[in-house]
């Protein structure tokens, strides 16, 4: 990945350490396996190269990162991330004139991430400390991407990896089985009712290759959501030549077995257990129900923050100080409305535009705001209208996981991990906070078209821009030379707390 990504740096002439990776790539896919390291904290930028990172980003400017230093700033383009697999190279001469239409890098970008994300096999499910595969292994569920109006292309593949396996007996192969919950709860929560039934048989073959199975379930032809209705895998060594629809009942033929946690969780006002919780994240969230909106709060805080980035990156290009025509500043402004609406909601817009502004982003989506902007009013009374940002509701159910009692140890420190992440977005001093607070100012700024081609109105915007990129992707710590998360981590972490432990321990009865 590094080296299609150095090629591509290099057709582009942008500085390899330099190349904004901005992704339109709606959800992960399979990568290849790859080698677990042995600590999760000592991450950096020059040791692991599945974070990306980026640096101040301003207009007409390359930023290189110096080792344990402060960023460099030399002319350049209009800004800039950091592959943390590609060490740093030499700033390079400015363009003799502004590229005339920058937002070119930021398609090229998308591709680039998505190759070193996918080339760097989903590390962060790998990089937790004692995240070493048992005996038996690991499963997990995977989203195609291929996304439809529920929750289709999400959590709809199923990727399964054991080690140490013995191929079965003659005229045996071993059956990969996904089953329902050990005690299904009330439903009262869907939008739809569940789109599978299990048990699904997930393959009746399962390839063994020198003792390791390396296997992708590919879903159905709808891509339905799996993990809606399922929460426990079993693999049993059968007769290769059965038909059957549901695992045996000789409890004989029972091999490996794991299940998510579904133990009640102490204090939780709602009952619920962990995998409600993750359920509400990956599927279906029940404060959202009256909305009609579906797929979970993950992929609307991951594709919302996405279109944040879009937006402002557009009203930057857009600006040229004070040659900045009339029209254009007529989009600049518009884009500020756009990034309000999906920040601020547009049950709670009115809180920093005025009601008689139309709204110009998705209105479907835009109903349930990325931040809590109105405490008073996205407060329990009104969580069925109004609930809280899409941020700080991730953190409830989130640190609801966290506090379960079944969880494993990698699990609870990945909930944790995500916690920290989320943090960085909201809060006083979160990303998307301060790209509110800036939207907010330029949107005030833009009544005034004098003022807006200040360049008071270019450091908001650069800053913006700035501020948009870190929550998407994430920011490199130059202190500690290491990577504080943003959403695209976040939706790969989010994914994997439903993994699967397989042991051969399979319980007395289904």
């Amino acid at each position: 990945a590094s080296e299609m990504t150095a090629a591509l740096a290099q057709a582009l002439k942008v500085p390899v350490a330099e190349v904004l990776l901005s992704s339109h790539t709606p959800l992960p896919t399979v990568p290849p396996p790859v080698q677990v390291p042995t600590a999760y904290n000592s991450l950096s930028a020059t040791t692991q190269d599945t974070y990306i990172v980026s640096p101040t980003l301003t207009r007409n400017s390359a930023v290189q990162i110096a080792s344990g230093g402060a960023p460099t700033v030399q002319p350049q383009i209009p800004s800039g991330t950091v592959a943390a697999s590609v060490p740093p190279v030499p700033p390079v001469p400015p363009p003799a004139s502004r590229p005339s239409r920058r937002r070119t890098f930021y398609i090229i970008g998308a591709v680039l991430l998505l190759v070193v994300l996918l080339s760097a096999g989903l590390v962060s499910f790998f990089v937790l400390p004692g995240l070493r595969p048992s005996p038996s292994g690991h499963a997990f569920y995977v989203s195609s991407g291929q996304l439809g109006d529920g929750a289709q292309g999400i959590a709809d593949q199923m990727q399964i990896d054991l080690q140490n396996i013995p191929a079965p007996q003659a005229g045996k192969s071993y059956h990969a089985w996904l089953l329902g919950d050990q005690d299904p709860k009330r439903g009262d929560d869907l939008l739809v009712p569940r789109p599978v039934k299990p048990p699904i048989l997930l393959s009746k073959n399962l390839p063994v290759s020198n003792g390791t199975v390396h296997f992708l379930y590919s879903g159905d032809s709808e891509h339905n959501n799996i993990l809606s209705n399922t929460s426990r895998l079993l693999i049993t060594e059968e007769d290769a030549t059965s038909t059957g629809n549901a695992p045996s009942s000789n409890h004989a033929t029972w091999r490996y077995f794991a299940l998510l946690p579904q133990a009640p969780i102490p204090g939780d006002a709602a009952g619920f257990n962990a995998l409600i919780h993750i359920r509400h994240l990956f599927y279906n969230e029940t404060d959202i129900k009256v909305l009609g909106l579906y797929g979970g709060l993950d992929i609307y805080v991951f594709r919302n923050t996405e279109k944040i980035l879009e937006w402002a990156v557009s009203a930057r290009d857009d600006w040229h100080g004070d040659t900045t025509s009339d029209a254009q500043l007529a989009l600049i402004r518009n884009q500020f409305i756009r990034v309000l609406d999906y920040l601020d909601g547009t049950l709670n817009r009115h809180v920093d535009i005025p009601n008689s502004v139309p709204f110009l982003a998705d209105t479907q989506i835009a109903r349930v705001s990325l931040l809590t902007v109105d405490p008073a009013k996205q407060s329990p009374p009104y969580f069925s209208q109004n609930p809280p940002g899409d941020v700080d509701h991730m953190q409830l159910h989130v640190g609801q996981v966290a506090k379960a009692t079944d969880l494993t140890p990698e699990m609870r420190q990945r909930a944790q991990h995500i916690l920290t992440a989320l943090s960085n977005l909201g809060g006083k001093n979160g990303w998307l906070t301060n790209v509110h607070n800036d939207a907010v100012q330029l949107f005030n700024m833009s009544e005034n078209a004098v003022q807006l081609r200040q360049p008071a109105a270019g450091a908001l915007l650069d800053d913006m821009v700035t501020k948009a990129t870190y929550a998407y992707i994430g920011k490199l710590d130059p202190t500690t030379n290491t990577v504080q998360p943003g959403v695209t981590q976040i939706h790969y972490d989010v994914q994997h707390l439903a993994t699967f432990t397989l042991t051969t321990k399979v319980p007395d009865h289904l």
